[in-house]
């Protein structure tokens, strides 16, 4: 018989990692940073709930696994463990999957472009010089404003039309599982397919999603006129129109499917209630890095946009002379993350976790030990904070902060990129060929998180947790289903990296402009950026630099006087 002390300690030890999370927020919710982390933590509060909540509605009739506590003291340890697991969790989405969304979508959208191109009167290499752009703020300074104005109407639009197409998504994956031959409900047997790769379907059709809203976002256009408001409003009316009875109809056959092959509908209604809810946490954290990733996306598209026109002359510009500082400087980093791996990272392993084996086996869902202790529990998720730091948060560092850092002294970024990544990618490979931690982890996952009830002792008082449990993704046995994810495992630890170097080497960058008058009726624009592909505005006030980038019919002439002017204005 539970108790009503036991309840409100439940409640209030379950609740620990929102109240505590929630507290600096009310320090700085004024501020910028203060904007910031409301987003993280309505993130990590929606990421909570459908990771450690609802997993609770399979788990109903089964009784509580009972994790051990010989001591009676570990379950203030086993809240600060669980909380580094669930933003060491939480973090995966806006470091490593969020970026590979928001640099894929550059090129789709480059696709439609191309499309829009194809359909105008004339050539398509006619209507590319047509094409316009503006880039007049850096993406920090977007961000910043964007952050600041707060502003959710883009937020909500996508998220209802990702909502909608969700019944869609659920049920296209059923049939892609049963093609591939794996059943994706044996949730509470301990192996599932449906939901691991739930997670790369909603991945794929944010790329599409956001592909659509990057036409309009970046304001690019046509013979002066906006085209990507036009595609956005069309494709979204469709999908809304088109998409809201399919939704219903799909999960009616969700249902009846499910039922007839299982003699009961009530477990396909918890799958559906599940994974509506992790496809709802995953749309939700979409739309709340939005603004934060958004503008690199949107750089990224404009310099794809920029080399499609003038790749010609991009080309022949390109100074090989800097080739081999990518090459050293990666060398260096590849020696860095072998120095920390050999005398910090694998020491600290081995000490912290003896047993590694038995821990990772005691953590399943359906666990090879008799019964998983406290202490399992806790060492399973620190050994998740351990994971996130060594495979994730120390490469982002390491590689992001080094490649960011050449750039400074390497003009051309295809020269930076095409010296340095390479020389990673291949020594990554050759690590884990020799089974070593690589830099970039090319191995894709065998397990797919979750919560599983249990109950411990603390303080002489019995609660009730969901522990973090791992859930077999038994894809091995798929070629299909590999086949879809080959794209997304194997690319997104490079994505993100590129991602990452975007935003520190332009988070210093600024750009200025200014509209100068040229008779009464028309005004020039004339930006300055520390940005390499432009003149900055110290080489415009060097007198070897007598000329302003810009595009006008005729010859150009800048004189003396016009230089000085505006210099004066700046």
């Amino acid at each position: 018989m539970v108790t009503l002390e036991e309840v409100l300690f439940t409640i209030i030890l379950n609740l620990f990692p929102i109240l505590i999370l929630i507290l600096p927020y009310v320090f700085i919710r004024k501020k910028l940073i203060g904007k910031l982390y409301l987003r993280i933590y309505i993130g990590i509060l929606v990421f909570y709930m459908v990771y450690w909540i609802l997993p609770v509605i399979f788990q109903l009739s089964a009784e509580p696994e009972v994790l051990e506590d010989p001591t009676n003291n570990q379950g203030l340890m086993f809240l600060g463990a669980h909380l580094g697991s669930l933003i060491s969790l939480f973090a995966f989405f806006p470091l490593v999957t969020l970026p590979f969304i928001f640099f894929v979508a550059p090129f789709i959208a480059l696709l439609y472009t191309w499309n829009q191109l194809r359909k105008e009167d004339g050539s398509i290499e006619s209507n590319l010089k047509t094409i316009t752009y503006q880039l007049k703020e850096s993406p920090i300074k977007r961000i910043r404003s964007e952050l600041l104005r707060n502003d959710w109407t883009r937020e909500k639009e996508i998220l209802k039309l990702l909502i909608i197409l969700l019944p869609i998504s659920l049920y296209l994956l059923q049939v892609i599982l049963k093609i591939s031959g794996l059943e994706g409900e044996s949730l509470t047997s301990g192996d599932t397919a449906l939901g691991w790769f739930l997670e790369i379907l909603f991945v794929y059709l944010a790329i599409f999603i956001f592909s659509i809203e990057l036409l309009f976002s970046s304001q690019i256009a046509l013979k002066g006129r906006y085209f990507g408001e036009a595609i956005r409003k069309q494709t979204f009316k469709s999908l809304y129109t088109v998409g809201a009875p399919i939704s219903i109809l799909s999960i009616v056959l969700f249902i009846a499917e499910s039922a007839t092959e299982s003699a009961t509908a009530t477990t396909s209604i918890f799958i559906i209630i599940y994974f509506f809810g992790y496809f709802i946490m995953a749309s939700v954290i979409f739309v709340l890095f939005l603004k934060i990733f958004e503008p690199i996306s949107i750089l990224i598209f404009i310099k794809l946009i920029d080399w499609w026109k003038n790749k010609k002359e991009k080309i022949r510009r390109i100074d090989y002379s800097t080739f081999y500082y990518g090459i050293i400087i990666a060398f260096g980093a590849i020696l860095l993350y072998l120095i920390l791996n050999l005398f910090v990272f694998i020491p600290l392993f081995e000490s912290i976790f003896a047993d590694s084996e038995n821990i990772i086996n005691s953590a399943k869902f359906v666990p090879e030990t008799v019964n998983p202790t406290l202490m399992d529990a806790i060492l399973f998720d620190l050994m998740n904070v351990f994971n996130f730091i060594v495979i994730i948060l120390i490469p982002i560092i390491i590689i992001a902060g080094l490649l960011a850092y050449i750039m400074k002294y390497i003009k051309t970024q295809f020269i930076a990129f095409s010296s340095y990544l390479p020389v990673i990618i291949i020594f990554s490979i050759i690590l884990w060929f020799f089974n070593f931690q690589p830099l970039i982890n090319f191995v894709s996952d065998d397990y797919w998180i979750t919560g599983q009830i249990s109950s411990s002792n603390f303080l002489n008082i019995n609660f009730y947790t969901l522990r973090t449990a791992a859930l077999n993704a038994d894809l091995e046995k798929s070629v299909v289903l590999n086949a879809l994810a080959l794209p997304y495992l194997y690319t997104r630890y490079v994505f993100n990296l590129i991602i990452w170097t975007l935003i520190i080497l332009y988070g210093k960058k600024i750009f200025k402009s200014k509209n100068l008058p040229i008779d009464d009726n028309h005004v020039e624009k004339v930006v300055f950026s520390t940005i390499n592909d432009y003149i900055s505005y110290d080489d415009y006030t060097q007198e070897q630099a007598q000329y302003l980038i810009t595009k006008k019919k005729g010859e150009l002439i800048v004189t003396q006087n016009r230089r000085e002017k505006k210099l004066r204005i700046f």
